[in-house]
């Protein structure tokens, strides 16, 4: 495709005025008489807020949230019998953002939910009947740089891996699965694959600035269809 470039032309709106002549007459002088506009008292309006989400058991520590491909260390994924998001909210606290979710975050067609950010950890939650299971994260460099030296950014898969390793880094750890790196949607990732079926266990995207490229997210695979997919 060849890009083409339009010139724009400044184009103004108001016509030139047309030189007519004119006869000068004076107007009487007119006096408007002075009205008073009644005084308008503006509604109050009030912004409301989410209410806090309470705090369900004891903080998690750090160390046993490990980045799984079925769990975030001890909170499994879809149990129904754990509130994860209280378990991170005692652990963690508030969260800094919360959002509704659907399909195109990877939830099936019929599926509703949320996710809760806590600094770089993003959780996702599915709708069951009257409670939220957890069914996903992702844990990546918040894009307004808001979580500063936030605890999550030292989270770990259970093999020890992290957020800034090399390709290189993930082919030592994970000596019995397969690594590969691939575009996804013109973006290059890195896919963790179990060797057995190729089943994708964990997955993320590469800064490729640097020789070797760097992990800059790690994600649990996609709560519908387990995915992504690789094909040579």
């Amino acid at each position: 495709m060849t890009a083409t470039t339009t010139e724009l032309t400044e184009i103004s709106t108001t016509s030139a005025p047309t030189e007519v002549a004119t006869t000068e007459t004076t107007q009487p002088e007119t006096t408007q008489p002075e009205t008073t506009q009644p005084e308008t008292t503006q509604p109050e309006t009030t912004t409301s807020t989410q209410p806090p989400i309470p705090e369900v058991g004891d903080a998690i520590p750090l160390e046993d949230l490990t980045l799984g491909a079925f769990a975030l260390g001890p909170l499994t994924f879809g149990d129904q019998n754990v509130d994860a998001l209280g378990r991170l909210v005692a652990t963690f606290g508030q969260p800094d953002d919360l959002r509704n979710i659907g399909e195109s975050d990877g939830l099936c067609p019929t599926d509703t939910g949320r996710t809760a950010r806590f600094g770089w950890l993003t959780v996702y939650l599915r709708n069951e009947l009257e409670i939220e299971v957890l069914v996903g994260y992702r844990v990546e460099s918040p894009t307004n740089g808001s979580a500063g030296e936030h605890p999550t950014s030292e989270l770990r898969t259970i093999s020890g891996a992290a957020i800034g390793d090399t390709v290189p880094d993930w082919n030592d750890t994970y000596k019995t699965s397969i690594v590969v790196t691939a575009l996804l949607d013109g973006t290059p990732h890195l896919l963790l694959l179990r060797s057995s079926d190729e089943r994708t266990l964990l997955w993320g995207p590469l800064d490729i600035a640097g020789d070797p490229s760097r992990l800059i997210g790690i994600y649990s695979p996609r709560p519908c269809d387990g995915g992504p997919f690789y094909s040579d």
